[in-house]
């Protein structure tokens, strides 16, 4: 397995996320135009570091990834993991062994696995620091993605996941920020890929709360100026 970890400004943690799913396959990291020191210690921990000169954003590091890992490395199977300390590696090893028993395509981490219904009055054991505003936020990319990729999952916005080679080979993404995730759905509709969902815990940081819900807005703008001019 090769974990692609696109990493900004992390270099007080993309250390110990390095640490924490070494065990599992070979790491690279894309430093996506960082101003610290997130290349020299994610180097020092043990990564491949591939850099952008400048900050163009985490579909594009995700992308860079992919093709590094498809072209250099021959991987087999490709994982995406986030860089900030907010995901577990056993949860990482339980996607890469769903991929492996069961065929699919790609296996997508969801927070919300498992919910009868996403109800905001109710925060689940899986959203552990997570505020209203970011559960209704998460809600609304549900019904997005449902009305405009067909793809039935519970959670859109997830950066964990695990795939075949082939699976990444067609995954081109072309929307650089935030909006990769909802293409990488679209991408999946259209190449009919099988997918599944396995449970993961996602542990909020405190200066990271809230700060992802004025960013729906260009998320939206972008998808929809994908979908109406390509």
């Amino acid at each position: 397995m090769v974990i692609i970890i696109p990493a900004f400004n992390e270099g007080e943690r993309i250390g110990a996320v390095i640490a924490s799913v070494l065990a599992l396959g070979k790491v690279v990291v894309v430093d996506d135009g960082s101003a610290d020191d997130t290349g020299a210690v994610a180097r020092r921990a043990g990564a491949v570091v591939l850099r952008h000169v400048i900050n163009r954003g985490q579909g594009a590091a995700l992308q860079t990834g992919m093709e590094f890992a498809l072209r250099i490395l021959q991987a087999e199977v490709i994982a995406h993991f986030d860089a900030d300390g907010q995901m577990r590696s056993e949860d990482l090893e339980r996607a890469g062994l769903r991929l492996q028993e069961q065929g699919e395509g790609i296996v997508l981490g969801s927070r919300f696995l498992g919910c009868a219904a996403l109800k905001p009055t109710t925060l689940k054991p899986t959203d552990q620091g997570m505020t209203f505003s970011r559960l209704l936020v998460l809600q609304g990319g549900l019904i997005f993605t449902k009305i405009f990729s067909g793809v039935a999952v519970t959670d859109t916005h997830n950066g964990l996941r695990v795939m075949t080679a082939e699976t990444a080979k067609k995954l081109k993404l072309t929307l650089d920020r935030m909006a990769h995730a909802s293409e990488i759905l679209d991408l999946i509709k259209v190449h009919e890929i099988r997918l599944s969902e396995v449970p993961i815990v996602v542990s909020y940081r405190i200066d990271k709360v809230g700060q992802s819900n004025w960013g729906m807005f260009p998320i939206v703008r972008d998808l929809l100026k994908k979908r109406l001019i390509g």
